[in-house]
């Protein structure tokens, strides 16, 4: 089997540690560089330390998957916080024409993200005058584009002239200079693509929304992309933490020479035209980019799928996680989970491969759905599950766990215990933590006067210890009966309750 040597977009789990996985359950070697070359949440990656380590170890490796954000401002956080000039950027950007010549038979996969524009008051990883000002940047940008592209009632109107008088110009200035840095550097790539230095692009869209500076962004790349005629090699989609596995599971179809069929199966009627939070499009659209990226095809019978995804997605319009204690018609009266029950569970008696992408709701599984998977001996009957973050994280892992499942041919995780193992781990962070025990650890920290669960500094350890317990606890009493596992160390690896990572241990 092939080698691929990859440079992830930051040290967590789902960037640095998944594809490794994914390559690993088939057999492909996933070569990727020490965790402290490539930092640790607001400590930069070294970007030069790791150009010379991917110099260092490319030889012999037939494929390169690069986050360029970590080969040219150091990670995913420092490419929203970086002052890096133009011409450094650039001068990091081209030392990928030094590896095309030295490895002149390498295939090189890339991607690049549109920067974000985040709706939150927060510098968790923002410039610090978004604790401030976040939301109203978010609101300035939004409107700004909406005015442009679509016109603005009268409301709208009144509140985009406030905002222009309310965020003090040397924050804009700052934000709207690292910006076109950022798309510079995103243009500067097509070129590359487009002289063959790299054979693919994709361009993910960081947290967005249907307006605002990243859809702006996104229509300056396009059409740049159709000028030099590379629209057949560089894809634009909304996603980011994803993207290494997508990738990794297209070089997996790449060395089979395989283009699996996937077959969508939704839980709603409206589930396809809905807009997912922190996305730009209708989830039905989002999934074919995907679904084309990981270098698969999108069917239209489950007869002719080697693959079915069922997506549980929400009935009108998507809430968060933390929210589905309350009753919501539109989950209730625009669904039906039992159908979706049992449809998966006649695809599974079929001998179908089937792979669950719990997109219901933003940053957690949906409770509901996983109760009925467990009840209805199903969870270990399907080759993937994931319901984690934004619906493009989400279905981009998922999708990229069923093509390494296709491609060893097998029809449950349960037959590699490498992908069964992703599965479990999916299940623990996405649905027993990040849908349930999350939301417990917050409301105890709040009540005890913690102000800011994004930092939790020196608290961080003594809270990971507390979310460690109360989560086995949690798969002690609703897991069991699916596998004994337990979770044997848990640590937060970015100081905040919304990220963890663990190992964990079955008999």
């Amino acid at each position: 089997m092939s080698k691929v040597i990859y440079v992830p977009l930051d040290e967590r789990n789902c960037n640095l540690k998944m594809p490794v996985k994914i390559g690993s359950a088939v057999g492909l070697e996933v070569v990727t560089p020490d965790a402290d070359l490539v930092g640790q949440y607001n400590t930069r990656g070294d970007a030069d330390a790791v150009w010379e380590w991917l110099f260092e170890n490319a030889k012999g490796c037939k494929y390169a998957v690069l986050s360029l954000d970590m080969l040219v401002y150091g990670g995913l956080v420092r490419s929203r916080r970086h002052h890096t000039g133009l011409e450094e950027c650039y001068s990091r950007l081209d030392r990928i024409k030094k590896l095309r010549e030295e490895n002149p038979g390498m295939e090189i996969f890339v991607f690049m993200l549109i920067m974000r524009t985040s709706n939150a008051n927060s510098s968790s990883e923002e410039p610090e005058y978004w604790a401030k000002f976040g939301k109203r940047i978010w609101s300035l940008s939004y409107l700004t584009d909406k005015k442009r592209r679509a016109g603005l009632d009268k409301a709208e109107t009144k509140k985009l002239k406030i905002l222009k008088g309310v965020v003090p110009s040397k924050f804009l200035d700052d934000y709207n200079g690292r910006r076109k840095t950022n798309l510079s550097v995103n243009l500067r790539a097509l070129e590359l693509l487009s002289n063959g230095i790299i054979d693919e692009l994709v361009i993910p869209k960081d947290d967005n929304s249907e307006y605002g500076d990243s859809t702006k962004d996104n229509e300056v790349i396009l059409s740049e992309a159709v000028r030099l005629g590379v629209c057949d090699k560089v894809m634009i989609y909304p996603g980011t933490d994803e993207v290494g596995s997508v990738l990794t599971a297209r070089i997996i179809n790449r060395i089979g020479n395989t283009k699996p069929r996937v077959f969508v199966n939704y839980s709603s009627t409206a589930g396809p035209a809905i807009i997912a939070k922190y996305e730009d499009r209708p989830i039905n659209e989002s999934l074919k980019c995907q679904i084309l990226s990981a270098g698969c095809i999108m069917v239209e019978s489950s007869e002719d799928a080697d693959i079915i995804l069922m997506a549980n997605t929400p009935g009108i319009k998507m809430l968060e996680a933390s929210e589905q204690a309350e009753f919501n018609h539109g989950y209730s009266n625009f669904r039906n989970l039992r159908e979706f029950t049992e449809r998966l569970k006649f695809y599974i008696q079929k001998g179908k491969r089937c792979a669950v992408a719990d997109i219901a709701y933003c940053n957690g599984s949906d409770n509901e759905l996983v109760r009925l998977l467990i009840s209805e001996n199903l969870i270990d009957k399907i080759v993937a599950y994931g319901g984690w973050n934004t619906t493009a994280n989400t279905t981009g892992v998922v999708i990229s766990q069923a093509v390494a499942a296709h491609s060893v041919n097998i029809g449950t995780a349960r037959e590699n215990d490498i992908l069964f193992d992703m599965l479990l781990y999916k299940v623990i962070e996405d649905w027993a933590y990040q849908a349930n025990v999350m939301n417990d650890v917050i409301d105890a920290l709040e009540e005890r006067g913690v102000a800011d669960c994004y930092a939790l500094g020196d608290s961080a350890d003594a809270v990971a210890a507390e979310i460690h317990g109360k989560l086995n606890e949690f798969i002690g009493e609703r897991l069991q009966n699916v596998c004994n596992v337990n979770v044997k160390a848990l640590w937060l690896p970015w100081g905040r309750t919304f990220d963890i990572d663990f190992d964990m241990v079955r008999e």
